[in-house]
């Protein structure tokens, strides 16, 4: 994909560039293996933000974060936190149009890679001929279909990032885009015009979570920053600094020294956003740094329609009022989220599937 900064001559000293030519593993085929669902007695599946096959836009905007600037009011009540959620096909999704069929096309491919990935990650099943997603080894990429808008550093930026509640480690592409940066809307973050940020040391205990978080080992650069690497499974990939600065969101609310990845090298397709943003259950995911805030340990959503926009809340909440449906937990992997599956409507008409073949598995 086209970069948006000039890649700058290797300096002695920038320890990066050499450690990430290092890091990039060679990314084969996608291998069949059998794909089995033996996580809990009933059927689960995993709880993301899923593809809306939506027709495009006739006249999309290319100034992502100008246009959203106007409405990001991000309303707080009772001690949580609002702003809002656009779907990536909307309003900022895309600079330029895209044509109707490879678009359909695309979505459900994603959504089958999505599936795939997350039943391999499960069952450890993948290859090393299976690159991972979301920041796991051996599944495929699963791409968010949603945006929305976070402000980092000091005085505070605005990027549209793509949400995921798959993926723990929340990234952004960083200047000077030492190797390279893909197109986005919103100008590239550069750290140095940030008086608040910091990378992180490799000694830390916050670049050990790493391993945790992408389940990829952090490197250590020759200067002992910390640096990350998150890699999905068609070819897609972001390698950088893992670094700290502060988080703006809604009502004057700043959360200093939030931990995020600041990419310097990063191609696929992650369209024409500004990184990524992590809701799984780990500890370098934003939902549990905002509960180390004192926002509390949830968060919902209301995606948006194809002319609209939802929001994404985290923070405290009444129950009263509320229906609730359990989850499940799989200790093949606790950053996920996992709901019983007892059947599929289209347009509200249940469709006639039983449940044994909902429980079937596939191979």
């Amino acid at each position: 994909m086209k970069a948006t900064a000039e890649v700058p001559n290797r300096r002695e000293g920038d320890g990066l560039l050499p450690l990430a030519l290092y890091i990039r593993r060679p990314r084969g085929q996608n291998q069949r293996a059998t794909l089995e669902m033996e996580l809990l007695p009933s059927l689960c599946f995993l709880l993301l933000l899923v593809s809306a096959v939506a027709p495009l836009m006739e006249n999309p905007m290319s100034t992502c974060a100008s246009q959203i600037e106007a409405k990001n009011d991000m309303l707080s009540s009772s001690g949580g936190i609002h702003f809002p959620l656009y779907h990536r096909r909307r309003p900022c999704a895309s600079a330029s149009p895209l044509p109707d069929e490879p678009a359909y096309r695309d979505i459900l491919r994603q959504d089958e890679h999505r599936y795939t990935s997350l039943v391999l990650r499960l069952n450890n099943t993948a290859t090393a001929a299976v690159v991972s997603v979301p920041l796991s080894h051996g599944t495929a990429l699963g791409v968010g279909n949603y945006v929305a808008v976070i402000h980092i550093g000091t005085p505070p930026k605005a990027h549209s990032v793509v949400v995921d509640t798959g993926s723990s480690l929340s990234w952004i592409q960083c200047l000077p885009c030492k190797a390279s940066c893909h197109r986005q809307v919103d100008p590239v973050f550069d750290p140095t015009a940030s008086s608040t940020y910091n990378h992180v040391p490799c000694s830390s205990a916050t670049c050990s979570a790493l391993s945790a978080a992408t389940l990829n080992p952090f490197v250590c650069d020759r200067r002992g920053d910390c640096v990350y690497e998150a890699t999905y499974g068609d070819n897609s990939f972001s390698i950088g600094y893992l670094s700290r600065d502060t988080l703006s969101l809604s009502g004057g609310v700043a959360v200093p020294r939030f931990v995020f990845g600041c990419g310097q090298d990063n191609e696929g397709l992650f369209g024409e956003s500004a990184g990524l943003i992590g809701l799984a259950k780990n500890s370098l995911s934003l939902l549990a740094q905002l509960s180390a805030a004192g926002y509390g340990r949830s968060f919902s959503y209301c995606l948006p329609t194809k002319s609209g926009s939802g929001y994404l809340a985290f923070g405290h909440y009444n129950a009263a009022g509320f229906t609730f449906t359990p989850m499940g937990k799989s200790s093949l992997d606790e950053t996920l989220y996992f709901l019983r599956l007892t059947g599929i409507a289209v347009a509200g008409r249940r469709l006639s599937v039983s449940t044994a073949i909902l429980l079937k598995r596939r191979r």
